[in-house]
């Protein structure tokens, strides 16, 4: 429930704080005096666009102050503490704050914290409904026509529901397309990827091979010449080497001196005359190695040829083309991987799909189910104001998007004669506005806001039916708290609380004041004559209020 309103620098509000009690409450005052200026300042601290222009000449900022008693709003209550905002002194208490400076910034608090504009306006939204001045030309709008038939019918964990799996399908059927369109390009050269992939496999090329066998192609191709420098050596080893070495040891082992320079040259001689001899075995070895294999020589030559002919196709070179098949296989690897994911994403995007036709198919059916239900307390409405012929049905058709899979237009026939149209194209100004509050208030029945904000409802109304739509607004504020700017005298009487909105003269500010007995009397009075206020006037004003009370 709305307990009070404080403004400050709006408009033509200096100062201003407007307290709010459970039930009806009427506000009423001559045109101009500002009662739609209140409205715009709830408005704003409820989350909608503030404007430069709502602060006052000669301030640098406006402010609005809306609290609100949370008794009868758990939403709201869960909202809080799921935010970490619940007042813990005051846990069903709700102070909403938003200023707006004139160089463009504005901010919000939620119970002195700062807040953003999304979280305030989902806050507010389970607080209170605001219903403008010419809010009847909202209904030709199908959206809108589906928004009030949801309030009266669907519950709002099934609109959540129905939302939540329509987002979490489209977002990814929406990553399905993006992942399809990339690998798109890839898979463009796919074909030409794996044919590659198969030609470098078939190659079989091992770590190294390459440089191992392009090694022994050069060894096996100048072993004659090898074998001849090899032979050379072997001559001078046997020939030379070995004896001189084996001669001079024999020459140094007939001396007879102990001196420690001859013994090391000794020790010297001997181990080079055994390396020498290792030597020439290593040689012997290598040499025995270099016996060509003509058929070995032939497969190793052609295979190099092949490992050549391949680098060349590719346009890489040979000592890198064990890398670029690695590379190849990476990616053609990432590319089947791609498509497997993308197979997983086409799996997932049919199964939210299906979850989201199957929450939406439901709520279909269970908005259908509610038709008649509507349409009668419609149809009942509008006869209570004055319009008992006029037809009123609901037209069903297809429209998948985040509010599930139904269009709905408004039928209607202001006579027995002609079957229902759609509204926009029957129904006159003055029926238009009387089909939009009978909408409003069935809504209202059985909405589950605290609060209603009403700006003029029962414009173009007046004598008894304007009665009736008092007595409605009466019987709705028995459960939400119902506040309703009028102009109309008879709904003015029926108000539980009533508040006249004035200009204080000397200020040119705009003023709330609570009326009560003769005030109350005179401000019906004049609502009913005009600006002179008569005896007889009075009289009937009395006798509204009396009325009132029946």
């Amino acid at each position: 429930m709305l307990q009070s309103l404080t403004v400050s620098n709006f408009t033509l509000v200096k100062s201003l704080e407007v307290e709010f009690q459970p039930g009806f409450t009427v506000i009423t005052g001559e045109s101009g005096a500002g009662k739609s200026i209140l409205l715009q300042a709830l408005s704003m601290v409820l989350g909608t666009r503030a404007r430069r222009d709502q602060i006052a000449l000669g301030a640098d900022q406006c402010e609005v102050i809306a609290e609100f008693d949370l008794s009868h709003s758990s939403v709201a209550v869960d909202f809080l503490h799921e935010n970490q905002l619940t007042d813990t002194t005051e846990p069903l208490r709700c102070v909403v704050r938003r200023t707006a400076n004139v160089a463009g910034r504005s901010r919000a608090w939620i119970n002195n914290k700062l807040s953003t504009l999304d979280a305030l306006q989902t806050l507010c939204q389970a607080l209170l409904s605001v219903h403008g001045q010419f809010e009847h030309h909202q209904l030709l709008d199908t959206s809108v026509q589906l928004d009030w038939y949801d309030d009266f019918c669907t519950p709002k964990v099934m609109l959540e529901e129905v939302g939540r799996t329509f987002v979490q399908w489209k977002d990814t059927r929406d990553k399905y397309e993006r992942e399809k369109r990339t690998l798109g390009l890839e898979h463009h050269g796919k074909e030409l990827l794996e044919y590659q992939v198969d030609e470098l496999n078939n190659l079989s090329l091992e770590p190294n091979e390459f440089e191992e066998l392009n090694r022994d192609f050069k060894r096996q191709s100048s072993s004659q010449e090898l074998k001849a420098t090899l032979s050379e050596s072997f001559d001078r080893f046997e020939n030379q080497v070995q004896p001189a070495m084996a001669k001079v040891l024999q020459s140094l082992a007939a001396i007879q001196d102990e001196d420690t320079l001859l013994d090391e040259t000794k020790e010297l001689l001997t181990s080079a005359s055994i390396h020498v001899d290792e030597c020439v075995t290593n040689l012997q070895q290598y040499y025995e190695k270099l016996e060509i294999d003509q058929e070995q020589l032939q497969h190793i030559e052609a295979r190099l040829n092949l490992m050549h002919d391949v680098a060349r196709k590719h346009k890489v070179k040979t000592t890198e083309l064990y890398k670029h098949i690695d590379t190849m296989n990476q990616k053609l690897a990432s590319i089947q991987q791609n498509e497997a994911r993308l197979h997983e994403l086409d799996q997932q995007v049919k199964r939210y799909e299906t979850e989201f036709r199957q929450t939406a198919n439901a709520l279909s059916n269970h908005r259908k189910q509610h038709k008649v239900d509507f349409c009668e307390a419609i149809i009942q409405t509008l006869t209570e104001l004055s319009l008992p012929e006029v037809k009123f049905d609901i037209g069903f058709t297809d429209d998948l998007n985040s509010r599930g899979i139904d269009a709905i237009e408004y039928l209607v026939s202001t006579s027995k004669k002609y079957p229902p149209m759609p509204i926009g194209k029957i129904a006159s100004g003055g029926e238009l506005s009387r089909i939009a509050l009978s909408i409003l208030l069935v809504v209202a029945r059985t909405s589950n806001l605290p609060s209603m904000f009403l700006d003029e409802a029962d414009i173009g109304i007046g004598g008894t039916t304007a009665d009736v739509v008092g007595r409605m607004l009466r019987s709705v504020a028995e459960k939400n708290q119902v506040i309703c700017i009028t102009h109309a005298p008879q709904v003015a009487a029926l108000g539980d609380s009533h508040l006249f909105v004035h200009k204080d003269i000397e200020t040119d500010g705009i003023q709330v004041k609570r009326l009560a007995d003769q005030d109350r009397i005179d401000e019906i009075a004049r609502m009913v004559g005009g600006k002179s206020v008569s005896d007889r006037s009075r009289s009937y004003a009395r006798t509204l209020l009396l009325e009132a009370t029946t």
